[in-house]
């Protein structure tokens, strides 16, 4: 015994869905008609065209590789070699005829501080001053990707009018 099956389409003008007449049977869809979708107006069309092209952009962005960093870290204490909360660290490059950089950050309560700075060969000029203390600064050559570990030891600032 052979079963017959009619689809019928049951159009509005928001949607075309199609009516089964048998569970589990394939909808016949009408050429040119999205199911259960109706046509979308022009402008929310055009909102979707200019969110794509947006979204462009951001996709390029992401498949570009990040620069390699590589870490300035270091310790700062007072006398008699305590660590000094607060202490401003003010990293610069000392590169001649590139443009000149800045980093800065302020040392944590174990008076220990982390810079990343650009990888490679690089010369930067670090200092270190915080109020009441006398500032110091060194020298960090780089060489490539490898990282630098400071230490520094901050003097009192002379009172005005105390002598030594």
């Amino acid at each position: 015994m052979r079963t017959r099956t009619t689809t019928t389409m049951i159009t509005s003008p928001q949607r075309a869905v199609p009516a089964l007449d048998t569970p589990g049977q394939q909808p016949t869809i009408a050429p040119g008609r999205v199911p259960f979708c109706g046509p979308l107006p022009r402008g929310r069309f055009s909102v979707l065209l200019v969110c794509l092209f947006l979204a462009m952009p951001l996709a390029e962005a992401k498949e570009k590789k990040t620069e390699a960093k590589t870490l300035l870290s270091g310790s700062v204490f007072r006398e008699p070699g305590f660590a000094l909360r607060g202490a401003s660290v003010v990293v610069s490059s000392t590169e001649s005829g590139k443009k000149k950089q800045e980093w800065k950050t302020l040392t944590d309560a174990r008076g220990e501080f982390v810079l990343r700075v650009a990888a490679g060969p690089a010369s930067y000029n670090v200092v270190v001053s915080a109020v009441g203390f006398q500032s110091e600064q060194k020298p960090v050559t780089l060489a490539g990707e490898e990282n630098a570990e400071l230490s520094f030891l901050l003097q009192a600032a002379p009172v005005e009018g105390e002598k030594r």
